[in-house]
Parts: structure tokens; C-alpha cells; sequence
């Protein structure tokens, strides 16, 4: 039993041994699976919109968020479009008006117009292209805004 027993010990600490030369091939290819992953989440980023504007009034006029706020649509996609406003000094928000514009198909751009303070939420589906968004307050206040937009 005792040369069985350190046939077992000689072969268990040889594959021990062997195991850390083996090792640093598995390593490096989930360090590469996982940057790959970071990789994927940083490419979906570009695919959404998430921005505030305090103190928006109504001499701002249109704000316009082109180079600053875009988004790349590649296939037709359901979108959700999230945003809270609420004004300032807490009087019910006449309007504020959005338009999700699309650079490479104006066509496709859709537009929405909102009363009151609040939070709003709107279903729509865009087509392939290149989206910013113009927005402007027609309320006699200023306005604080959040806004999103992102794949549903």
C-alpha cells in the first residue's frame, strides 16, 4: 500500500508542478474574453443619450445637442425616450418641445411636445442613422431637464 500511496504523491506533485506552466494560457485568454467584453459595452455606449440642462428658458431658444449628444442607430430598433422637467420655480410648465432628429434620414426624425412637470416616457422605433436632439421651452420660467434615451 505504501508504493501505491507514493505513486499517488509523486503523480499528484507532478501535476502541481505542471499545473503553473499551463496556467498563464488560461489567463491570458479570459483577460482577452473580458477586454473584449469592455470592448462590446463601450460600442453599445455610443447607441444611447443621457444628458441634463439646468436653468433651460425660453431666450435659449432652440439648444441643439449635434456633436455633443449623439447617437448611432445600425438597425431599426425599439427606443425608449425618458426625460424629467420640472420648472423652477414650481409653476405647471406650459410646453417644452423635443425632436429626436435623425442627420441621415430627416424623415425619420420624431417630435414631441410636453406640458407640466413631471417625468415622460415614449415607446418608438428608429431607423438606421445618426440621432441628436433639439429642444426648447416655451414656458415663461426657466426649466431644469434630464434626459435619456436608450434601447429598450
Amino acid at each position: 500500500m505504501k508504493i501505491i500511496s507514493g505513486f499517488l504523491t509523486i503523480a499528484f506533485t507532478a501535476g502541481i508542478v505542471a499545473f503553473p506552466i499551463d496556467a498563464p494560457a488560461k489567463v491570458h485568454a479570459a483577460d482577452v474574453q473580458q477586454i473584449q467584453r469592455q470592448a462590446e459595452v463601450q460600442l453599445a455606449a455610443s447607441n444611447y443619450v443621457d444628458f441634463t440642462h439646468n436653468s433651460l428658458t425660453s431666450d435659449d431658444w432652440w439648444v441643439n445637442t449635434s456633436g455633443k449628444h449623439e447617437f448611432t442607430v445600425t438597425a431599426r430598433t425599439n427606443y425608449v425616450f425618458l426625460h424629467h422637467q420640472n420648472s423652477v420655480d414650481n409653476s405647471p410648465i406650459s410646453e417644452v418641445r423635443f425632436t429626436i432628429f435623425n442627420k441621415t434620414n430627416t424623415a425619420a426624425s420624431r417630435s414631441f411636445e410636453y406640458p407640466g412637470n413631471g417625468r415622460s416616457k415614449e415607446y418608438l422605433t428608429l431607423e438606421p442613422g445618426t440621432y441628436y436632439i433639439i429642444y426648447r421651452n416655451y414656458h415663461r420660467s426657466p426649466v431644469d431637464l434630464r434626459v435619456f434615451i436608450y434601447p429598450e
